[in-house]
């Protein structure tokens, strides 16, 4: 008798206990699912790229407001830090968000030399970084915690050169860029891409960060069929060109970067001088997709200005995020986010996305050239390089 009563009340005992813990789950009890999941954003304010921070900033922030700051029921807090442009800030920074803020995934640094001096550290705390514009492969090759949106700092640009050598006639060219880890990376891809052709590199300008007065490099112009450029910043591509144009430099100018290098105001500010001129990049906001238009409209809604390459950067960058949380079911842990976004194919403004073990992305790059259309000076996207990823990956 006392056996059947201990056997009925143990019953009784273990579907109260299951019955509070499906009310629990119900109801948000599970701590985990209580707590925020903390995204960090190591970007630059100060220093020779900080017109770029804001610009960063204004991508994560949409796409989180579009989510409500919410993803698979869980509450989502952004944390900004200024990197400085600036290795030992950006890590000192970095240690703030990851050990003190206990950020679970971050997005940048921006500059490859920064993203390979921090590179062992964040390796080391198995935290999720995702870098803003492209990413040194190396680091891919010896980490295991990068995203690398939208690729590698060698494979961005290399259709200019394919593109140079078969579609313009190209036979020979110089470069100029700037003298760091990523300005290197870049402009040796076209140039790689450009001999693979058959072409020739006459010269390679290398040209200190935060240069203001190009004219003692553009004196020194070989006589090429073209030069091609890769600068750290809007600001410099700009003046680049306007003292190319000053100048009267007769070489053409093919534009890496041209959408973040040629953004609009100083599209809109160079006019004529730039009609006719040609470059690559994995976005503008003059992509003519459903998908695009929508996330066009939102931004110049919420900034009243259109987005450029570093914004829809930031913004898909942040999508991934999304998308890989919601399929895990709001686990943000290393070991669950990162294989979730691995196996994701997702549709971005900027066309499909999906990545390679290394965790490499692979996406679309578009040849784009400067028009007059409509009473604006706008990137016409005239021929699009599908799939496109780093060849030692």
């Amino acid at each position: 008798m006392r056996k059947k009563m201990l056997s009925k009340r143990l019953g009784i005992i273990s579907v109260s206990v299951l019955m509070v813990l499906s009310f629990g789950a119900a109801y948000g009890e599970n701590p985990e699912s209580a707590e925020p999941i903390k995204i960090g954003a190591l970007l630059d304010f100060t220093g020779v790229v900080a017109d770029l921070g804001p610009r960063f900033e204004a991508g994560i922030k949409l796409r989180l407001e579009e989510a409500n700051y919410e993803v698979a029921g869980r509450p989502i807090q952004l944390l900004l830090e200024d990197g400085g442009t600036d290795v030992n800030i950006s890590l000192d920074k970095a240690k703030k968000l990851i050990e003190r803020d206990k950020v679970t995934v971050m997005i940048g640094p921006l500059m490859g030399g920064i993203q390979l001096g921090l590179a062992p550290y964040l390796a080391e705390q198995r935290v999720l970084n995702f870098s803003l514009i492209n990413i040194e492969f190396p680091i891919l090759e010896k980490h295991n915690n990068w995203i690398g949106y939208p690729g590698s700092t060698y494979s961005a640009y290399r259709t200019m050169g394919y593109y140079a050598y078969d579609e313009l006639g190209y036979r020979t060219m110089m470069t100029s860029g700037s003298d760091y880890a990523a300005g290197y990376s870049y402009l040796g891809g076209v140039a790689d891409a450009f001999k693979e052709g058959g072409g020739k590199i006459v010269d390679q300008q290398w040209v200190p960060l935060g240069t203001l007065d190009f004219n003692p490099y553009l004196v020194a112009t070989k006589n090429a069929d073209a030069v091609a450029i890769f600068f750290a910043s809007a600001g410099a591509v700009g003046r680049y060109v306007t003292q190319h144009r000053g100048l009267g430099v007769k070489v053409p100018v093919i534009v890496t970067d041209i959408s973040t290098g040629l953004e609009e105001d100083t599209l809109q500010e160079l006019g004529d001088k730039v009609v006719g001129m040609k470059g690559v990049d994995n976005y503008c906001w003059t992509l003519n997709t459903p998908m695009n238009k929508k996330f066009v409209a939102a931004f110049e809604a919420k900034y009243g200005r259109k987005p450029g390459g570093a914004e829809l950067n930031a913004y898909v960058d942040t999508s991934i995020i999304l998308a890989g949380l919601e399929a895990t079911g709001g686990d943000a842990s290393f070991d669950k986010l990162r294989p979730a976004i691995l196996g994701l194919q997702i549709e971005t403004p900027q066309g499909p996305t999906s990545f390679t073990s290394s965790g490499h992305a692979v996406v679309n790059r578009y040849i784009f050239e400067v028009k007059y259309i409509n009473g604006r000076y706008v990137l016409d996207p005239i021929k699009m390089y599908p799939n496109q990823v780093d060849p030692r990956d």
